[in-house]
C-alpha cells in the first residue's frame, strides 16, 4: 500500500495527509457553495482517478465524490462539461459497470413508478452505509488480513444480507434498498458467466448453498466451472477492492439520478454500459 501513496504523492506532488486536507476543504465547500467548487471539477476528476486502495487514498476518493454528489444534487447544470469523464472515473472496473447497469435499470423502474430523485439517493446512501458494515464483518469473520472470498462467494454474500437488511428499512427506501440487492445478486451472476457457468442456473445454485451453508460464505464458481470454498482455492480479494466498486457503483448511480432525472436517459445509459462490456 506504500507504493500506492507514494504513487499519488509522485503524482501531486503532495503528502496523502496534505491531499487529504484538500479534498475535505472541496467537501466542506460543496455544501455551502458549490458553483465555485464546480470550478475545479478537472481537478477533483483528477483526485478521484489516482486514488487506489490504501486506506488513505480511500477517504480521499470518498471526500471528492461527496464534493461531485453535492454539487450534482444542488447545481446539475455545473457538470455539464465535466460530466461525462466523471462518470468513466467512478466505472473503471467491470464489477462496477455491471452493478451500476443493473442498478440504474432498477431506479429507472422506480422513477416511474414514483419514487423520488430524493428518495432514490437517500435510499442508495443507507445501502452504503449498511455494506461497509457487512463488508467488515465478511472480512472478520474469513479472514484477519482483510480479505474476503472471491468469485461471486462475497457478492452473494452482500445481496443476501442487503436483502435482509432491507425488512428493517422504512417508507419507499426500502424499494431501494430491494433494488440494491438485487444489482449484487446480478453481480453473482457476472461471476457464474466469468467462469463458464449458465449464470442463471450458476446464481440460483450458489444461492441454495446459501441459504443452507453456515458464516462465513466461502462458496464461490472456480476456473473449473464448478462451485467450491474460495478458501480452498485461495481465491480472494482485497476489502478494500470489493468496497471501492460496491461503493463507486452507488456513488454513479447517485451522480446519473441526480443528473439526468429521466426515466429514459438512465436507461439510455444502461445501454450504453451493457454495450460497453460486450
Amino acid at each position: 500500500m506504500a507504493g500506492l501513496d507514494s504513487e499519488m504523492e509522485r503524482r501531486f506532488d503532495k503528502s496523502t495527509s496534505e491531499l487529504r486536507a484538500e479534498a475535505d476543504q472541496f467537501k466542506t465547500r460543496a455544501r455551502s457553495d458549490p458553483a465555485v467548487v464546480a470550478t475545479y471539477l478537472p481537478r477533483l476528476r483528477k483526485l478521484l482517478e489516482a486514488a487506489g486502495y490504501s486506506r488513505d487514498e480511500m477517504m480521499v476518493r470518498d471526500d471528492v465524490q461527496r464534493t461531485i454528489l453535492a454539487i450534482a444534487d444542488q447545481q446539475p447544470e455545473a457538470l455539464s462539461d465535466e460530466y461525462p469523464d466523471l462518470v468513466a472515473a467512478f466505472l473503471d472496473t467491470r464489477e462496477t459497470r455491471v452493478l451500476t447497469q443493473r442498478l440504474l435499470h432498477n431506479c429507472a423502474e422506480l422513477w416511474a413508478y414514483g419514487v423520488t430523485r430524493q428518495e432514490i439517493t437517500d435510499g442508495l446512501d443507507v445501502v452504503e452505509g449498511e455494506i461497509v458494515d457487512q463488508l467488515a464483518d465478511i472480512a472478520e469473520q474469513f479472514d484477519d488480513d482483510g480479505r474476503v472470498p472471491g468469485n461471486g462467494a462475497t457478492a452473494m454474500a452482500l445481496s443476501q444480507r442487503v436483502a435482509d437488511f432491507a425488512h428493517s428499512v422504512a417508507g419507499r427506501q426500502q424499494l431501494v434498498v430491494e433494488a440494491a440487492s438485487d444489482a449484487l445478486f446480478d453481480l453473482v451472476r457476472f461471476h457464474a458467466s466469468e467462469k463458464g457457468i449458465d449464470p442463471i442456473d450458476g446464481a440460483v445454485d450458489l444461492r441454495s448453498r446459501y441459504e443452507t451453508d453456515s458464516e462465513p460464505f466461502v462458496r464461490g464458481f472456480s476456473d473449473r466451472g464448478t462451485i467450491e470454498s474460495m478458501r480452498e482455492t485461495e481465491e480472494t480479494q482485497t476489502k478494500n477492492y470489493v468496497l471501492r466498486y460496491v461503493v463507486d457503483a452507488l456513488v454513479a448511480t447517485s451522480l446519473i439520478v441526480s443528473v439526468e432525472r429521466d426515466e429514459a436517459r438512465m436507461l439510455r445509459i444502461e445501454a450504453v454500459l451493457a454495450e460497453r462490456d460486450q
